[in-house]
């Protein structure tokens, strides 16, 4: 593959399997593929150094395709640190060994990559080398090496490490029960180490291996599951039973964009005060977004800044919305109109009628016109009226004057503050 840089020369859709990878810098030998654990992006995310010699590369991997986390062997506080035991505590200090037997095998099988993540063939094997006779890791493989010689990577996948590591995961049974449970955390954010979800799971991964690994077969077996379907539980059923199931979660600031725009317009775009970027801009990483470097988890809950954030985009979004599709026939006032008013019955109809509309879309509900929600939201439109406010300001004005007559501008954007603030709209 080689590109000219020309995006508009490429199709984005052109996609091919890759066979053969040659490096065209450093060693120019073929790169052995070994799925995502040998791309470049996995290697450089978990880099090594000379003293960690890819340990981390080999808890991640651990952690990541087969749910083992190495640190949860033994207890690191209590580690005796001033007495270490050997030249080499990691193969000879029994309160080191308890982990890195476990470890540094797994470390070993990526000997063959650079700490940047480059593929070099003449890389030797740490396991080969030693200080003051003794020997500086274990041997390569997969298991504990130290005792089982069976376990260690045979001499004709010595140039490709990876190539052999990656079947032996695969053929591991921890490996389809946490894929399953990385597919079910990642289509519906529930736990797949919860209580309730360990059966789902070990059923899930279960179907995995019966379809051959067939990874569409464990997506369209998660999305007609009861934990993905259901949507309401039963009048007597306890709530607090099922706290661990269940698929809400914060919006991340990309989607919270992408509604505000479909709710709003396809011309519209939040975008912050003072500044001509918005949630895709200065107000992406404080909303909770990542930069793929030092930040990579995203925000589940919201945070003093995330709660600023919401409520600026409630007011900015009603004042410069509100007047505008009023006057204008907006997507936010199918059934009130500017001239209507809680002084007659027909007012009052259209106003509740909107305010009805508006927590179904804005919120998701379904209310009746008589709902207690529908009341206290109609509630604050009053009492907003009736303070007697009737200048607009000028940002918020929509096109229209700068005097509101009805004094019914001013309370509509209360109204859409108070429903743009709740956090059932940046809850998906």
């Amino acid at each position: 593959f080689s590109s000219d840089r020309v995006r508009a020369n490429h199709d984005r859709d052109d996609f091919r399997r890759v066979n053969g990878i040659v490096q065209t810098a450093g060693n120019l030998s073929a790169v052995p593929g070994a799925g995502v654990i040998g791309t470049t992006s996995y290697l450089s995310r978990y880099p090594s150094t000379a003293t960690n010699l890819n340990r981390k590369r080999a808890r991640f991997t651990l952690m990541l395709f087969l749910g083992s986390d190495i640190e949860s062997l033994a207890p690191r506080d209590a580690l005796d640190l001033e007495n270490e035991q050997g030249v080499i505590p990691t193969y000879q200090d029994p309160q080191c060994t308890v982990c890195h037997d476990v470890m540094d095998p797994v470390a070993g099988l990526f000997t063959k990559r650079t700490n940047t993540g480059e593929y070099d063939i003449n890389r030797a094997y740490e396991w080969t080398k030693t200080r003051q006779g003794v020997q500086r890791m274990v041997p390569a493989g997969f298991g504990n090496t130290r005792v089982n010689a069976s376990a260690e990577l045979p001499d004709a996948w010595l140039d490709r490490p990876l190539q052999w590591f990656a079947q032996q995961m695969v053929a591991d049974a921890r490996f389809p029960v946490q894929t399953a449970r990385v597919a079910l955390h990642g289509l519906t954010g529930i736990d797949g180490d919860s209580p309730r979800t360990v059966q789902l799971v070990n059923d899930l991964a279960a179907d995995f291996v019966q379809s051959g690994y067939d990874f569409k077969a464990l997506v369209k077996a998660i999305v007609t599951s009861e934990v993905f379907l259901a949507r309401n539980l039963a009048a007597s059923e306890n709530p607090s039973a099922y706290e661990d199931v269940g698929t809400g979660r914060l919006m991340t600031p990309e989607e919270l964009d992408r509604k505000l725009t479909a709710w709003l317009g396809d011309n519209y775009s939040w975008a912050g005060p003072a500044t001509a970027s918005g949630l895709r801009g200065l107000h992406y990483l404080p909303y909770g977004g990542i930069d793929s470097d030092e930040i990579t988890s995203r925000t589940t809950s919201p945070t003093a800044l995330i709660d600023g954030i919401q409520e600026r985009v409630a007011s900015q979004v009603a004042c410069e919305r509100v007047a505008d599709d009023l006057y204008n026939d907006g997507p936010l006032f199918p059934d009130a109109r500017a001239v209507d008013t809680p002084d007659t019955s027909a007012g009052r109809q259209a106003i509740r009628a909107n305010i009805r509309y508006l927590h179904r879309y804005l919120l998701g509900e379904d209310l009746a016109l008589t709902d207690p929600e529908v009341d206290t939201t109609y509630d604050l439109f009053v009492a907003a009226r009736a303070l007697n406010e009737t200048a607009i300001p000028s940002g918020c004005r929509g096109g229209g004057g700068g005097t509101d007559t009805n004094r019914t501008v001013l309370p509509w954007m209360a109204v859409v503050t108070y429903l743009l603030s709740d956090y059932r709209f940046v809850y998906d």
